[in-house]
């Protein structure tokens, strides 16, 4: 008898599970979207689903280049504009690294101050914040790099560890990086590399 019970609430269960299978998503959805290549812009279009007031939401882009960097400083490219902003970008990562570091070893060089972490962080957001607030042609420094590095430094100031040596070890760090993206920051478009 106890079995029989059984079959019926399982079956109640799954009649009420079925209708949500076919629900469609609540919240913001993308209804319809369009991406122009001549001005690289892409318009979407978000309805509100959920039937209540949203009161912030998050899109995530994914950007493919049909462009194609190699280690070697050439690349292939038929969108002289896409190249230009990869290599924009790497320009400021670059550079904004160089500012970190070279922030850091001023702090490191001052024997009055008593916390260079704090010292290096502030100075580091300060120029981030100073970016920002300004006009610019083209990306020239990359302030989220450089909040980042300022934002690693403000919680390493509260650790306990041997602060010096660990700001010595992030501006290691950071340099052997900027060894590293330098060579990718310089791209040649004019010659496609040779084929092996």
């Amino acid at each position: 008898m106890a079995r029989r019970s059984f079959y019926p609430i399982g079956l109640l269960c799954f009649f009420f599970a079925v209708p949500s299978w076919g629900s469609p998503p609540l919240g913001a959805v993308v209804q319809t979207w369009n991406y122009d290549p001549l001005t690289n812009i892409a318009t979407l279009k978000i309805v509100n689903a959920s039937h209540t007031d949203i009161t912030a939401f998050n899109i995530a882009i994914k950007e493919t280049y049909a462009d194609v960097t190699y280690i070697d400083g050439t690349a292939d490219s038929t969108n002289s504009a896409a190249l230009r902003r990869i290599v924009e970008e790497r320009e400021a990562t670059v550079a904004s690294k160089k500012i970190a570091t070279a922030i850091i070893h001023t702090a490191l060089a001052d024997p009055n101050d008593t916390d260079p972490f704090m010292a290096a962080a502030r100075k580091i957001q300060d120029r981030a914040t100073t970016w920002r607030r300004s006009q610019h042609i083209k990306l020239d420094l990359d302030p989220v790099v450089l909040e980042s590095i300022a934002h690693e430094l403000t919680t390493m100031s509260s650790g306990s560890v041997n602060k010096l040596d660990r700001l010595k070890q992030i501006v290691d760090r950071e340099e052997a990086e900027t060894s590293l993206l330098s060579v990718h920051a310089v791209v040649d478009a004019n010659h496609s590399p040779t084929p092996d």
